[in-house]
């Protein structure tokens, strides 16, 4: 898959899944990822500030390789732990970057805030035809792709719908459960409960 070369990741997004990688997986694997991927990516990725842009690429890059290291050949459990990367990912930045918007949100206003929330963490993103009914509601992303977005999503979205109160949620990449991993347009289902 070609990646938008004018897209890239929050660094503070970064920081969180290098910790996690190195918490979860160790040193060793996070070094092993490190070094298999392209120096320039590799450099990007390693150096990441809080407030930087990562290019996509070196995203990418990185969760082909935690895959490849920590899971081969192994799908489902790609899955599954990409899902608790991305929850790791929002409960680390949820307590900081949202947690007054998130003070004020209620379930079925989450939604409004998809696109906002996105562009927080991903530069050249769109939240387009969104639409929202009684605890549900979809939306599609454009522009973003890379491996494993849908599966980190899911995750994220789940926390941040339990984080304004929801009882349960539901959220489904439709893309990632038809088996496209790295579609660049991605698009979401929600379900919620209060």
């Amino acid at each position: 898959m070609a990646l938008q070369a004018d897209t890239g990741v929050k660094g503070t997004a970064v920081i969180s899944i290098l910790a996690w990688t190195k918490r979860e997986y160790g040193e060793d694997c996070l070094s092993g990822i490190l070094a298999d991927m392209p120096s320039d990516l590799r450099e990007a990725y390693r150096t990441a500030l809080p407030v930087t842009w990562v290019p996509i690429a070196a995203h990418d890059a990185f969760m082909r390789g935690l895959a490849r290291r920590a899971w081969p050949n192994d799908q489902k459990k790609t899955v599954s732990e990409m899902r608790r990367l991305g929850e790791h990912v929002a409960a680390d930045n949820l307590s900081t970057v949202y947690k007054l918007v998130l003070a004020f949100t209620r379930p079925d206003g989450l939604i409004t805030l998809m696109p906002r929330i996105w562009s927080t963490y991903f530069k050249g993103v769109e939240v387009v035809d969104i639409e929202r009914a009684e605890g549900s509601a979809k939306f599609r992303v454009r522009n973003v792709g890379y491996y494993m977005l849908g599966a980190h999503a899911e995750g994220w979205l789940e926390l941040a719908y339990r984080r304004v109160g929801s009882a349960s949620a539901s959220v489904r990449c439709v893309e990632l459960h038809a088996g496209v991993p790295d579609a660049k347009d991605l698009n979401f289902t929600l379900e919620w409960t209060v």
